[in-house]
């Protein structure tokens, strides 16, 4: 490879031994309940509140019998520990999605799958009433989290979706203090086979919505997804791999609902990341979807835009620990301008692991695994550059702090590792699939 051009001989103009800005696009915090989140129950509340963590420390716990966390960190809530890690793993920005496996749920809403699978064995009887208190607590509190550094942080807030108004109050409320985006769950509709009483009442492409998606679009608010969706049954004969496959479809259907409804006709700068959903299934699922148009035709629709060319404009691809194959797929098949690099940080089945003095730290040959030898330029746009237009990020303030951290320089990002590591995250290196 040439000094400034890129593996395949396309000529680019980046620097090469600059700081990479890398945006991740998926990471988790976790607020204890009792010393984090309780200072933020209104006092009218407080009893419920307790009643409800004298439940949570009732249960077993989320993994093994213990609420501790798997991939220890006081990152889960402290902010001072989380942008230590962050800066040591050479990471400039990050979009903050609850349930950090240290088994701490949202008050009052412990089986949601918006919050994340961890919880969904779990139950509790609450009314809506007090599942919309449980998550302004929440967001109270990770807008004050997040506004430690507040360029750094894409923090999510989970919306009263069962409301549409209250939905679009609470987001309004959100963005005004720091917020950035919405924690958007993939499942919605009066059929849906879900556990959750907490999703929205309406299919995705119900114009019922547009309330919600035209305040978004009004707010600068990108609508986060994120991989969990479903119902496991872990009682029954391979449970644990039907719900892994199954959750990986139902996840992805806020895209095709949100294009086929004309969504983003409507609402042009609306954006949709859809979070942790591994493996080689992009470009055939818009192929699917270009193909039905004929069908739209005969069933009177007016969408004016291919499937894809709307995907290419709206719709981002949140890529957690991706692959090798995946990030040539990516380029080969020209859908690189969507995908976001993600770190899952701190879940064990992602690129983060505390790295020693002088270590290189695991997500940064996990992405050198992924990236190496590929165009410099599509690498740069994939670890950060997509993320910074997705959410809307100060792309300037982002290149500045990136050369004050631990972040590695592109020639580093494009340079093969020797080998990969005996002990690593789950899925932090994989070969094929998208579990493997």
């Amino acid at each position: 490879m040439s000094e400034n051009g890129s593996s395949n001989g396309s000529a680019t103009s980046v620097d090469l031994d600059e700081k990479v800005v890398i945006v991740s696009c998926d990471t988790h915090i976790g607020p204890r309940l009792r010393e984090d989140l309780r200072p933020y129950c209104p006092q009218s509340y407080l009893d419920e509140y307790d009643r409800f963590l004298n439940h949570i420390d009732s249960l077993e716990g989320m993994v093994g019998g213990s609420r501790e966390a798997l991939n220890a960190t006081d990152g889960h809530w402290d902010p001072s520990a989380r942008l230590a890690d962050l800066d040591q793993d050479g990471t400039s920005a990050e979009v903050l999605f609850h349930g950090s496996q240290n088994g701490e749920p949202i008050p009052f809403i412990i089986s949601d799958p918006s919050v994340g699978m961890a919880t969904m064995e779990r139950r509790y009887d609450v009314d809506f009433e007090l599942a919309g208190v449980g998550r302004h607590i929440y967001n109270e509190w990770l807008a004050d989290f997040c506004s430690v550094q507040p360029q750094r942080h894409v923090g999510l807030a989970h919306l009263p979706m069962w409301d549409i108004d209250a939905a679009v109050k609470e987001a309004t409320w959100a963005r005004e203090h720091g917020l950035r985006a919405v924690n958007f769950p993939c499942e919605s509709g009066p059929d849906e086979n879900n556990r959750s009483r907490w999703a929205g009442q309406h299919f995705y492409n119900d114009p019922a919505w547009d309330p919600l998606w035209a305040a978004c679009q009004d707010l600068g608010m990108t609508l986060c997804t994120h991989g969990g969706a479903g119902d496991p049954q872990m009682e029954l004969p391979g449970g644990a791999p039907c719900w892994m496959i199954e959750a990986q479809d139902k996840g992805k259907w806020p895209m095709h609902r949100m294009i086929f409804g004309g969504v983003f006709e409507r609402f042009p700068d609306l954006k949709l990341v859809l979070t942790e959903y591994p493996g080689q299934w992009y470009k055939i699922r818009l192929d699917d979807m270009d193909s039905t148009m004929g069908y739209s035709m005969v069933f009177g629709d007016t969408n004016t835009r291919k499937p894809s060319d709307v995907a290419r404009t709206n719709v981002f691809l949140g890529a957690s620990f991706m692959s090798r194959f995946e990030a040539m797929d990516a380029i080969d098949n020209d859908w690189w301008q969507n995908v976001i690099w993600g770190t899952d940080y701190p879940h064990v089945e992602g690129t983060w692991i505390r790295s020693g003095d002088g270590e290189v730290p695991q997500s940064q040959l996990s992405l050198r695994y992924a990236y190496h030898d590929l165009d410099p330029e599509k690498v740069k746009a994939m670890l950060g550059l997509n993320g910074v237009a997705a959410y809307g990020l100060d792309g300037e303030y982002l290149h500045k702090l990136a050369q004050t951290i631990n972040a590695p320089t592109l020639r580093d990002a494009i340079t093969p590792i020797d080998e990969v590591p005996a002990a690593h995250g789950m899925w932090a290196f994989r070969e094929f699939g998208a579990f493997a």
